[in-house]
């Protein structure tokens, strides 16, 4: 049983059963239920970074990255980029370090094509609150501790262009954040000038 006690191996059967049905989202009634299990995983998981932590060492988050990396973007609701951007919030840097380690970056980028500004809106907050993890680590004339990875991704051109694409204040806002976090005391790269 997990430390949490039996509210805790509860939570886990919960966290189990949506794993499970998130990796099967093939059939149009079981796409349907994942939005009822992204709403469920929210109330569940907000502000609660052990059950976080429990989500995604069971699986859950990367079930909901398969599920982003692969659905046609029009089938991605508002409740699977909420779903997601509850484990960025409020959350601890053991998680963000975690969410990391998923390759997240590859599956939020994606989502700035997305056909709903409020789920683009979602996506680069979700990757600013990501970036928030380790940034106290290194001395401000470093790069983020993190570059890498968003730069793997080709992430500052993507965020640049989001920004250009001028689509809501929030993104423009947020993906300024990011640049600046990730390029700190750096010149601009030539392709984002």
């Amino acid at each position: 049983m997990p430390s949490g006690g039996p509210s805790l191996a509860r939570d886990s059967g919960v966290i189990e059963a949506a794993c499970t049905l998130l990796n099967q989202s093939q059939s149009t009634q079981i796409k349907q239920l994942c939005g009822v299990v992204c709403a469920s995983l929210i109330a569940m998981l907000l502000k609660n970074n052990e059950r976080k932590k429990l989500a995604i060492e069971s699986g859950v988050i990367d079930a909901l990255l398969n599920l982003l990396i692969t659905y046609p973007l029009d089938n991605i609701s508002m409740s699977h980029i909420w779903a997601i951007f509850i484990f960025t919030y409020s959350s601890s840097n053991e998680i963000r370090l975690l969410l990391i380690s998923k390759n997240t970056f590859k599956a939020l980028f994606r989502l700035f094509d997305h056909p709903n500004v409020f789920i683009v809106n979602r996506a680069v907050v979700s990757i600013s609150n990501i970036l928030l993890a380790g940034i106290d680590t290194t001395l401000a004339s470093q790069p983020h501790p993190h570059f890498a990875y968003v730069q793997g991704c080709d992430g500052i051109q993507k965020l640049f262009a989001l920004f250009q694409k001028n689509l809501s204040q929030c993104s423009r806002n947020f993906c300024v954040i990011c640049i600046c976090s990730l390029i700190r005391a750096k010149e601009l790269p030539n392709e984002v000038k």
